[in-house]
């Protein structure tokens, strides 16, 4: 849970999200499972000036996004799966979200050893539904558009403490100038 308040005498501004997740990985199946929550409020006090009486503007965006990822073990270090998603949000003008691709995933490390060590290749393609709470500037109230995803991640658990690391690249395949390439990760030094 993260919470930020700022308050002027003009403006106002309060953020809060929460974010839970579950994660099971046994030798035969892996198991992630995520909720989150982002809520951004912001309110503005405008002077009266001349004829114009004094107002009040306030901005306010949620959003709320469920992910999944179920892949089987093909091999030691193969494995294949699905990747779900759905999601609102006001920043993306986006009352419904949903994500069904087909998944396949490598790991150089053999799958006994994912408690503590994984190095993965997971490869994700497929469709994605987005119906808008607004036209779009192209004129759009929904899209169904085909995406592939490519994330490469390290992560341990080891008893200095762990770490995670995962760089991840997506395009949609109607337009190969629409991607995005995020780098993220964090550590825990016991």
């Amino acid at each position: 849970f993260n919470a930020f308040v700022r308050a002027e005498e003009r403006q106002q501004q309060i953020n809060g999200s929460l974010s839970l997740s579950a994660n099971r990985a046994t030798a035969d199946w892996k198991l992630n499972f995520s909720l989150s929550t982002n809520v951004n409020e912001s309110q503005f006090k405008i002077p009266a000036s001349g004829t114009r009486p004094a107002f009040t503007v306030v901005n306010e965006q949620r959003t709320y996004n469920a992910n999944s990822l179920v892949v089987k073990s093909l091999s030691q270090h193969w494995s294949a799966g699905m990747k779900l998603g759905a999601g609102y949000s006001d920043f993306l003008n986006q009352d419904l979200a949903l994500r069904f691709q087909p998944a396949i995933e490598y790991n150089v490390f053999p799958w006994t050893e994912q408690t503590r060590r994984q190095l993965t290749v997971l490869y994700n393609i497929g469709p994605n539904l987005y119906d808008y709470q607004r036209t779009t500037v192209y004129g759009e109230d929904r899209e169904l558009r085909y995406s592939q995803q490519l994330t490469m991640s390290f992560v341990a658990r080891q008893a200095w403490g762990s770490t995670n690391v995962s760089l991840d690249w997506l395009n949609y395949l109607h337009d190969f100038d629409s991607h995005a390439l995020t780098l993220s990760g964090n550590d825990d030094l016991r």
